[in-house]
């Protein structure tokens, strides 16, 4: 046994010297196993066990795990039938005694491991050193066990192998395991290049274009996101300072309200300025003391009576913002008093001997007979004044036309324009002669229907005799015959026309005197009453209105003697 035991001593140093300290197994009485294969991150387990012919008499094992960076620790476990074991995992020793002999194929030792790789895919061995002491045999042999080779590989690897940059250098230097970086560069655009460690794996660079990058002026912030195959992500972050040549002059070079140039002072940021009332809009003028610069005016352009704020913010092309404040007063209004006329011309008549001045207010004006208004042509002096003209119709002689001029605070001006108009010239010979042709032509006339007159006279004359002489025989002839005619109460015979029909009898009236009338019609002294036969004579007396009996006696006389009596009653004498 003591010599079996030697041997496999010599045997197993002369293992340890020649042959390399990775190899799969050594002709010794142990065999160490872990798992073929594993994938990051998984738990692997690995066994020590005693592989001799017999039951071995081995009665103490102790050593230590030796683990490459792909490898930590999980947990340790001792075969049961070993007493008195101990164990030490932060160390990663181990002991384990027994007072009986090891029995053949047991496992003495259980190690599990979490593969950790650094690698996207490796291959690795983990290595056991021991020590053992059997019964009879000491000191102790040290044995070196190497396990089988595992393959490893990466599914949750998110890491990048490399990142390079158009533009700049980072900082620190590129290394998988670190995070953060800065870049400084003086371009607008930057490309970043990232390459993941494991080829199945992505990355990607946030708010780029193909990987390019626009940056503004100042402080960037980039981010690259690896997404591994599990789908786990890492995310590098690089902050890009984009250096800053730009302008930085934010103030004004030139300030001025409706023409009104306000002086500007350094470090001076607030104005005021006072405006007419006439001035109703602000009227801005300014000019930036850089042409990158841009301006914004806050605030009405319309302005109040009174204070108005208007705000002008002034953004230097490097982004530097300075306000200024500016107070306008609009002040309040201020009436003219100028009630004037400036210029004033007659338009419609010609070669007018007329000239006009402001302060004079009174005018006479000679104007042809035909003109019968006036057109003028007026100029104020104030435009805000106004005027208004009356009396400029049917211009007569002595006619009076005004012009009021008011002004805008009320006030006003009253120009005054008397009328003469031309005398007519002489036409009285002319009206004479045409007056006295027509008084002849009047006189004519008048003599024409006279001379007409009388001749129409005549003729009735003639008529009438004719008429008159036919009554007189009638009223003889009445008298031959014997017929009494009716006397009134004076003794005055009463007679009718024999052709005249009897009159009705008349309405009861008011009772009236009626004086005593005796009507003889017609009577005609020149009558020759040998030529007429008869004529109708209508005597009535003297009666009552209210008379029924009243009627008219009507008597003709065939060749009547006359006979005249006064009122009297006395006979004519002259009567035949």
């Amino acid at each position: 046994m003591k010599k079996r035991s030697f041997l496999g001593v010599l045997i197993l140093t002369l293992a340890m010297i020649f042959v390399p300290e990775y190899a799969v197994k050594a002709d010794t009485p142990f065999d160490f196993t872990c798992n073929e294969q594993a994938v990051n991150g998984e738990v692997i387990k690995c066994e020590l066990k005693y592989v001799a012919s017999t039951v071995g008499e081995i009665s103490s094992i102790k050593g230590s795990v030796t683990l490459s960076s792909n490898f930590t620790i999980e947990r340790f476990e001792a075969n049961s039938l070993f007493d008195n074991q101990s164990s030490n995992k932060e160390n990663l020793t181990f002991q384990h005694t027994s007072s009986y002999g090891v029995p053949v194929s047991e496992t003495i030792l259980t190690v599990y491991l979490k593969t950790n790789l650094t690698d996207t895919k490796t291959v690795d061995q983990v290595k056991l050193r021991i020590s053992t002491v059997d019964g009879t045999i000491s000191p102790a042999t040290n044995i070196s066990v190497v396990s089988n080779a595992i393959k490893l590989e990466r599914k949750d690897e998110n890491r990048l192998s490399s990142l390079t940059v158009s533009s700049g250098t980072l900082a620190p230097s590129f290394n998988g395991d670190i995070l953060e970086y800065t870049l400084s560069t003086d371009e607008e655009e930057v490309t970043f290049t990232p390459t993941p460690k494991d080829p199945l794996a992505s990355a990607e660079v946030s708010n780029s274009h193909g990987n390019k990058v626009t940056l503004d002026y100042g402080e960037n912030d980039v981010e690259i996101k690896v997404a591994a195959q599990d789908g786990t992500v890492k995310t590098y972050k690089i902050k890009v300072m984009r250096k800053d040549n730009r302008n930085d002059n934010a103030k004004l070079q030139l300030l001025s309200v409706d023409g009104k140039k306000i002086p500007l002072k350094d470090n001076n940021f607030n104005y005021t300025v006072d405006v007419s009332f006439e001035t109703e809009n602000a009227n801005l003028l300014y000019a930036t003391a850089s042409s990158t610069s841009t301006v914004e005016v806050q605030g009405d352009d319309k302005l109040n009576i009174g204070e108005n704020t208007i705000i002008i913010t002034v953004t230097s092309e490097k982004g530097t913002v300075q306000k200024y404040y500016l107070t306008i007063n609009r002040l309040n209004e201020i009436k003219s008093d100028d009630s004037s006329i400036r210029k004033l011309e007659i338009l419609n008549v010609d070669n007018l001997d007329f000239n006009f001045s402001s302060e004079n207010h009174n005018y006479m004006i000679k104007l042809p007979n035909k003109v019968t208004e006036l057109k003028f042509n007026i100029v104020l002096n104030d435009d805000k004044a106004t005027y208004e003209v009356t009396g400029n119709e049917n211009l007569e002689d002595y006619s009076k036309v005004l012009i009021r001029v008011t002004a805008e605070d009320g006030s006003a001006t009253t120009y005054s324009f008397l009328i003469e108009k031309d005398k007519p010239k002489s036409n009285l010979t002319i009206v004479l002669v045409l007056l006295i042709l027509i008084l002849l032509a009047i006189i004519g006339a008048i003599i024409f229907v006279v001379m007409k007159n009388r001749k129409n006279n005549d003729k009735n004359d003639k008529g009438n005799n004719n008429d008159t002489s036919d009554k007189k025989s009638k009223l003889i002839d009445n008298l031959t015959m014997n017929e009494v005619p009716k006397k009134d109460e004076n003794n005055m015979m009463i007679f009718t026309d024999p052709d005249e029909e009897k009159k009705e009898e008349p309405k009861e009236e008011p009772k009236e005197e009626v004086d005593e009338t005796v009507v003889i019609e017609p009577v005609d002294e020149d009558i020759d009453l040998e030529k007429e036969d008869t004529k109708e004579f209508v005597i009535k007396r003297k009666v009552e209105l209210d008379n029924p009996e009243f009627e008219e006696n009507t008597v003709k006389l065939e060749n009547p003697v006359f006979v005249e009596k006064d009122i009297n009653n006395e006979e004519n004498p002259n009567f035949e």
